[in-house]
């Protein structure tokens, strides 16, 4: 039946924006297993979901976004058919993130049949600026969910593991830095100032940029993403942009990366302005688990340790940044085992992902338990 869920989600096209289609199919799936279903719109057009089963003063709650990447002009095959050879699967989104659908819907199945509460939600938008989860936390549908499971598998290195872990994101902001030079034919250069030449005195500055060293996160990468000068004459270019990602730690700010490039700056002498590139939803910011929760530490007593799943924190920001700081609860990115994401390669482990739909089920089971001894305990 896992393997029967997944074609039918990668069968079913679902690149932003265009995720209606994939909606409609979960919608129908949810309410089939007898979850309440209501639909969150992004765009007027774009429907996240939300599935409710069961009564609960707060609930556990699974997330996952529906949303692809485009396939790349190099695509050989169909990337909308699920192929699989041995453990692996095959097809676009496989891995970012339909097989973390799957394990979802299963959750919410195995939570209707067994009387278990379970809040599960579908976003739309993950793969650009991250809209439908702005949009499901602005409903307040999300505001009785204790804990979030995201079924996000982030970079691992051990394929052997039976999931992916991660307990934290960096998170991403950009900049344009516009590099001031002067004006000068050509011919009579050095009467000048290169904006070109200058940005790229300001590049080798920023090399030795450091910010918010963290123990699990590292230091904050600053990614020069596109750079852009040009004249409409045989002229010495007097202005340069750069393009550059902040990918950033906890505790790490905005202002903190503009006053460090002021530096730099002043440093090189080169004439530069930083400003914030604006966008239509704010910008994620880095966040952790916090690793002393009590229900956290269930989990890693009874799926993470005893199964010896080595934690990740991902320098990719996620829709996981948006609820983390939006809502302010924990956190636990946990999805199967696969990779080459973004790409033709990208695969996914089908025996991972049956070990990921049991630790759903588990987790879902313990909150139940231990979310009626904290009431007894208030009581």
């Amino acid at each position: 039946m896992n393997r029967e869920l997944l074609q039918t989600l990668v069968e079913t096209a679902s690149v932003y924006p265009e995720e209606q289609a994939i909606s409609g199919v979960i919608k129908g799936i949810l309410t089939g297993y007898g979850l309440d279903v209501k639909e969150v719109p992004t765009d007027s057009d774009r429907n996240n979901l939300v599935g409710t089963f069961g009564q609960s003063d707060m609930y556990i709650g699974f997330y996952g976004h529906m949303d692809t990447v485009p396939a790349h002009p190099g695509w050989q095959q169909n990337p909308f058919e699920l192929r699989i050879k041995g453990d692996k699967a095959t097809g676009l989104g496989v891995q970012d993130m339909k097989g973390g659908l799957v394990a979802i819907l299963r959750v919410a199945e195995f939570a209707a049949k067994n009387d278990l509460p379970v809040k599960v939600f579908f976003g739309v938008d993950e793969e650009n600026i991250s809209k439908g989860a702005h949009d499901l936390v602005d409903s307040g549908e999300m505001n009785d969910v204790a804990f979030l499971v995201v079924g996000e598998s982030g970079q691992v290195d051990n394929y052997e593991q039976p999931y992916a872990v991660n307990y934290g994101r960096k998170g991403h902001v950009q900049f344009d830095i516009d590099v001031h030079g002067k004006a000068a034919h050509a011919a009579e250069s050095h009467k000048g100032v290169n904006a070109i030449e200058e940005a790229s005195r300001l590049i080798v500055g920023m090399q030795g940029v450091r910010l918010g060293d963290h123990e699990r996160l590292g230091t904050s990468n600053i990614v020069l993403r596109a750079i852009h000068a040009d004249t409409t004459s045989l002229s010495v270019p007097d202005s340069c942009r750069l393009r550059v990602s902040l990918l950033s730690t906890p505790g790490v700010k905005s202002s903190d990366f503009v006053a460090k490039m002021h530096e730099v700056s002043e440093e090189t002498g080169v004439s530069a302005d930083v400003v914030l590139v604006p966008r239509e939803t704010p910008y994620n910011e880095a966040f952790e688990i916090d690793r002393e929760n009590p229900f956290l530490k269930l989990i890693e007593a009874k799926l993470i340790l005893l199964h010896g799943v080595e934690v990740i924190y991902s320098g990719s920001v996620a829709d996981e940044n948006v609820f983390a700081n939006r809502l302010g609860i924990p956190i636990l990115s946990l999805g199967p085992i696969g990779g080459g994401e973004h790409t033709e390669q990208e695969w996914l482990s089908l025996q991972s992902l049956d070990e990921t739909i049991r630790a759903y089920q588990e987790i879902c089971a313990l909150y139940s338990g231990f979310n009626n001894q904290a009431s007894q305990r208030e009581e």
